[in-house]
């Protein structure tokens, strides 16, 4: 039973983590969107 129960939390675990993995990638990718973004406007500027 022990065992089991170790397993379980472990895969309960595992996908929590996935799911945070997964938020932070999300908004990383809106903060590279953004920079590209800034970095389009500045360069225009400078053209």
């Amino acid at each position: 039973e022990r065992f089991i129960g170790r397993t379980h939390m472990s895969h309960r675990l595992y996908g929590l983590m996935f799911v945070e993995y997964r938020k932070s990638f999300r908004i990383i990718e809106l903060m590279d969107y953004r920079m590209i973004s800034e970095y389009r406007k500045s360069f225009r500027t400078i053209e």
